[in-house]
């Protein structure tokens, strides 16, 4: 990757971030942020109607952290949690 002068690269670029809560204030301010900073996130939320963003590296699941699978199961490592 080829950066441009002035550009820092993220610590999240590229890695999978798995977001509880993604539609309260915070959780939402998180995925804008990482979003941008290029990290692919899996969000969990309660209700997805309450979500508003969306983005081609964000997948948003309802209740997805009381099943009992992996979160990034088809996915490879790293994982931030």
């Amino acid at each position: 990757m080829c950066l441009q002068a002035g550009h820092k690269m993220s610590f999240y670029s590229g890695k999978n971030v798995l977001i509880t809560g993604a539609a309260g204030i915070t959780g939402q301010s998180a995925i804008k942020r990482l979003l941008d900073e290029g990290a692919y996130i899996r969000a969990s939320v309660f209700n997805k109607k309450k979500l508003s963003i969306s983005h081609k590296n964000l997948e948003v699941e309802q209740n997805m952290v009381t099943r009992r699978k992996h979160p990034f199961n088809n996915q490879s490592p790293p994982y931030c949690y």
